[in-house]
């Protein structure tokens, strides 16, 4: 495969599971992908959208119900993230709890699993992945600029652990 069809499918298959955020009143807020573990479905995303917001303020955020549908609210959610000790990890966990909505997204939208993601490798090439379809291939010898990408599969499934056993209290 080329380089340049490699990157037309992986723009391809980031479309289809990378949605942009908003907060109340349609301001674009950030982006996320979405994600589900078994049953439940997530959107993984930077924290710092969240470092200001209160929670009302959280249950008032929307997403698009398709790429090229209406914004729509998603609460009621819970947000997972870093405890203020390791705010150098930028990542949150927004789990999505009405099953209406995660239908409704899921018509459009393809929720990644487990399966769709990897460990950066030790050698060769990786990819990172952001709305609207941006990529970055990174060399190893490059790593260093993208560590909080390299480390977002750790940190997505220690998040994921977080929340499986908050469900569970």
């Amino acid at each position: 495969m080329s380089e340049e069809a490699a990157r037309a499918a992986i723009q391809a298959f980031a479309a289809n599971s990378v949605i942009q955020i908003f907060a109340a009143g349609l301001v674009p807020l950030g982006t996320g992908t979405l994600f589900e573990v078994g049953e439940r479905a997530f959107i993984v995303c930077a924290r710092h959208l969240f470092d200001d917001m209160d929670g009302g303020l959280l249950q008032s955020i929307a997403v698009p119900e398709g790429p090229r549908g209406a914004i729509v609210e998603i609460a009621p959610v819970e947000l997972f993230r870093p405890s203020y000790g390791e705010r150098h990890l930028d990542i949150a966990l927004i789990e999505l709890k009405d099953p209406d909505v995660i239908a409704l997204l899921k018509r459009s939208w393809r929720f990644l699993s487990l399966s769709d993601v990897a460990e950066a490798p030790s050698s060769g090439q990786f990819v990172l992945s952001a709305y609207p379809q941006l990529e970055c291939l990174a060399e190893k010898d490059q790593r260093t600029l993208f560590d909080p990408g390299i480390s977002t599969v750790r940190e997505v499934a220690r998040l994921t652990a977080l929340a499986h056993q908050a469900g569970h209290h």
